[in-house]
């Protein structure tokens, strides 16, 4: 590879900067990152069994499904999938049936045709049609980062199906320090072009860095190596710039607003005190919206704290579940 220099548009922030250096910057900032503490709340060797599971697609929308009784949304955040749900619908899945989606581009499901189709409020659509497709009535539904920013924005467009909901470490009314990444056009062109090329094991490195940056005290191997197996993805840069580069965050905040007037079901608010993804002030912008919320906060947590505490968590949506029956 030649030192060319990397020239980018209006909106770009770099200029002039050789690829090579950039690439060598980001392997530098990975590797430069603090070393998390070891997790607190040891993970069993069941959080990696293979449970079993009914998979169904509806319209290129995959998602498992698990356990009986009244259902129990689980919506990903970006990048992720259905799997990282596991601590919670293994032990939720004898009272719920749990259900599980890939959002359009990851995982199993098919990614949009049009670049339109990853705004926030089409997500949101596309899970309303799912569970109406499915017939999940008065649904508990549960939203992790960018997916509770969808979960949120479903709720507010027809709370007449939720139950309960729970948001955990949500998307921030910022653009998040990562995601900003995705709005340097050069940058995400480069990405997308190369990923399809790029060897399955540098994928899954790049995974695993990523997984260590956002789980924090709650990373570990086995989960790692899963996450870099969902990499390999071809067209993964794509669906997840395109998250970022469509997130109408003025529409979010009405969503967030139009929740906190909306007296028909619980909110649980869960945050992190160590989350670099979302970082603590941008959690309490969002909480300030929320008032009317139960609130949360894991003080060494990260970004993904269900797999760190995750009997602490399942305890905080089941006194919900008795506050909404009360």
């Amino acid at each position: 590879m030649t030192d060319q220099p990397m020239f980018l548009g209006d909106g770009g922030v770099l200029r002039n900067v050789p690829l090579p250096t950039l690439l060598e910057r980001g392997k530098s900032s990975l590797h430069n990152a603090p070393i998390p503490p070891r997790i607190s709340t040891p993970l069993h060797a069941e959080h990696f069994r293979l449970w079993p599971v009914r998979h169904r697609r509806m319209n290129g929308l995959h998602s498992i499904r698990n356990g009986s009784g009244p259902p129990m949304v689980f919506v990903h955040g970006n990048p992720s999938t259905h799997t990282l749900w596991r601590p919670l619908t293994e032990r939720l899945c004898d009272r719920f049936t749990v259900v599980a989606v890939d959002l359009p581009g990851f995982g199993k499901s098919q990614a949009p045709h049009q670049q339109s189709g990853f705004r926030l409020d089409q997500m949101a659509e596309t899970l309303l049609r799912f569970c109406q497709h499915h017939q999940l009535e008065r649904i508990h539904l549960v939203g992790h980062s960018f997916g509770a920013a969808v979960a949120a924005t479903m709720g507010a467009m027809e709370p007449g199906r939720i139950r309960t909901l729970t948001l955990i470490t949500p998307l921030g009314l910022q653009t998040p320090p990562v995601g900003q990444l995705a709005k340097i056009r050069m940058l995400r062109a480069v990405a997308i072009a190369a990923w399809p090329r790029l060897p399955a094991g540098v994928k899954g490195a790049l995974a695993k860095g990523g997984a260590r940056f956002s789980y924090g005290a709650a990373y570990h191997p086995h989960r790692a190596a899963e996450v870099a197996r969902e990499s390999q993805r071809h067209d993964l840069p794509r669906s997840m710039s395109s998250l970022m580069m469509e997130a109408d965050l003025q529409g979010y905040r009405q969503a967030l607003c139009q929740l906190n007037m909306i007296q028909e079901f619980p909110l649980l608010l869960i945050g992190a005190g160590r989350d670099r993804v979302v970082p603590p002030k941008q959690f309490q912008k969002v909480a300030e919206l929320l008032p009317r919320a139960r609130r949360h906060v894991f003080p060494n947590a990260g970004h993904v704290p269900m797999w760190q505490h995750p009997d602490e968590i399942e305890r905080l949506i089941m006194d919900g579940l008795a506050q909404e029956e009360g």
